[in-house]
């Protein structure tokens, strides 16, 4: 990550205290610079998560073909490409959520509280929300596609193909996801409770590093 990207403040009370968390957790001037820039730039969600973002409170998400330990990345929420649902599941959530929840929120950056489940979808990384933020979670479903295929399976629809797809699509969320409690305020419960969180944003930080090292981030992030 390049060095213009982060955000030093000239205040030498600022610079001794970062100094002393630098010593006490071993960290790298890149360390240093990264938490800074999330300190400076991840407010709102510092805030949301009571600057506990790594300790009690970690989002993460699973990349792929990432192999820095810091990243700096922009959300895609414009012509997304479903990973593993249909297409037609895809548009008729997104139908819903912006229904009722004001947003498209299944063309969103896919994050968890569940470092194993991040796992399963890529290299898991820390994710830091940049800027201001919005999110929505399921408060009754950790996966959405596993409960979409256990439904299908059950279904007496007797469609086939594209018809099919977008009949069990339309009934999956008439008579499952449209009966869900869905919540944009309490992000830390999401992220204790291990569920599937849609962030819609304009960009994220992320780091892949010890558990050390994420401490003195989160020190930093507080001070």
């Amino acid at each position: 990550m390049r060095s213009q990207e982060f955000i030093i403040e000239d205040d030498e009370e600022f610079e001794r205290d970062v100094n002393v968390i630098q010593q006490a957790y071993n960290m790298t001037g890149v360390d240093v610079q990264f938490a800074l820039s999330v300190r400076n730039k991840c407010r709102t969600y510092l805030e949301e998560v009571n600057f506990r973002p790594c300790s009690e409170y970690g989002l993460y998400r699973g990349l792929q073909n990432a192999n820095a330990d810091y990243v700096f990345k922009k959300i895609r929420t414009q012509d997304r490409n479903p990973k593993d649902s249909t297409k037609q599941l895809h548009t008729q959530l997104n139908k819903f959520y912006t229904e009722n929840f004001g947003a498209n929120f299944r063309d969103a950056m896919f994050c968890t509280g569940s470092y194993e489940l991040a796992q399963e979808f890529g290299q898991a990384y820390t994710i830091f929300p940049v800027g201001d933020f919005k999110y929505l979670w399921d408060m009754d479903s950790k996966d959405i596609y596993v409960e979409f295929l256990n439904y299908a399976r059950k279904s007496n629809i007797k469609a086939e193909g594209p018809e099919y797809t977008t009949q069990i699509a339309e009934a999956f969320i008439e008579d499952v996801i449209s009966k869900h409690t869905f919540d944009s305020t309490d992000l830390m419960t999401a992220i204790k409770r291990g569920h599937e969180i849609m962030i819609r944003g304009k960009s994220y930080l992320a780091c892949r590093v010890s558990n050390t090292i994420e401490k003195g981030i989160e020190e930093i992030c507080k001070l």
